[in-house]
Formats: C-alpha cells, sequence, structure tokens
C-alpha cells in the first residue's frame, strides 16, 4: 500500500513508476485515500492523481499507431517522419508503461515479418 504523504509528494510519473513496479491496484489506492483523514478536495485531488496514473499504465496505442510501427518498426523512417520518433519519447517522458510494451511489440513483429518475407522472396528469386 502506498502511505497517503508519499502520493501527495511523488509527481504523476514518480507514483506510475512506484505503481508500476509495485503492481498495486488501483482500487485498494482509492480506498486507502477515501478512509484518510483528508478534506474532500484533498481526496478529489489525489484520487484525479491516482486516475491518471492508471489510465497512463493501461493506455493501449493507437490503431493508426499499431500499424504504423507494424510497416515501419523501430521508427525506421524517422529521417522522413521526424514526428514519430518523439512519439516513442513522449511515451517514455509520460510513461505510457502499456504504449511503450506495445511500441516494442509491434515493431519488432514487423521487424520479423519484413526478414521472413526477405527469406521468401529470396528463396522464389
Amino acid at each position: 500500500m502506498i502511505p497517503i504523504n508519499k502520493i501527495k509528494a511523488y509527481s504523476t510519473e514518480q507514483l506510475i513508476d512506484y505503481i508500476n513496479s509495485n503492481t498495486i491496484k488501483k482500487s485498494s489506492v482509492v480506498n486507502n485515500i477515501k478512509r484518510s483523514n483528508l478534506s474532500n478536495t484533498e481526496v478529489d485531488e489525489l484520487v484525479y492523481k491516482v486516475n491518471v496514473s492508471y489510465k497512463r499504465i493501461n493506455e493501449s496505442l493507437e490503431f493508426e499507431l499499431k500499424l504504423f510501427y507494424l510497416f515501419f518498426p523501430f521508427g525506421i523512417v524517422t529521417t522522413f517522419l521526424p514526428n514519430h520518433d518523439q512519439d516513442i519519447q513522449r511515451f517514455e517522458k509520460f510513461r505510457f508503461i502499456k504504449k511503450i510494451k506495445q511500441y516494442y511489440l509491434y515493431s519488432l513483429i514487423g521487424s520479423i515479418a519484413y526478414i521472413l518475407i526477405g527469406l521468401i522472396l529470396g528463396t522464389f528469386f
């Protein structure tokens, strides 16, 4: 369980790191905050902070980005589209945990697909 004073002191990114490393359930954190002796505004602020943290941890990549990373794995087109290199930097900066994992997963699948296509085309031609 996260002590209330840590939730208050941590930034959203620090809270995400703490939650992710300790695998803490959202409901237990929210219930702990609501049972504390804080004012209603402080409770609302902390619950909002926890909700934002869990949303960042669990938010999925958009469908367009999934397709993009399948066809252009690991940002191989950053010379042509420099904005997409900033996507992964933004994900890491703001701790979008699931998006980072999906970025690597879809890029790996795309890389493997290119290798397989190259091997198949190489054997027939």
